[in-house]
């Protein structure tokens, strides 16, 4: 019993930061995810509408 109460800490605390680090990585994911759909999104509008005139000081 003594050796189940001198584990217990130790394996609650590792527990505690496995689901930590899985909450952490998902939400990583997922933030990643939604800023490469919005990139893509920003991209395509960018390349659907060229500029008229090039910007000025650049040459054609």
């Amino acid at each position: 019993m003594d050796i189940v109460i001198a584990l217990a800490p130790p394996i609650g605390v590792g527990l505690l930061f496995y689901l930590l680090m899985r909450i952490f990585l998902t939400a990583d994911r997922r933030e990643r995810a939604a800023q490469a759909k919005i990139d893509a999104e920003v991209e395509r509008r960018i390349n659907a509408n060229p500029p008229a005139t090039p910007p000025p000081g650049r040459p054609e």
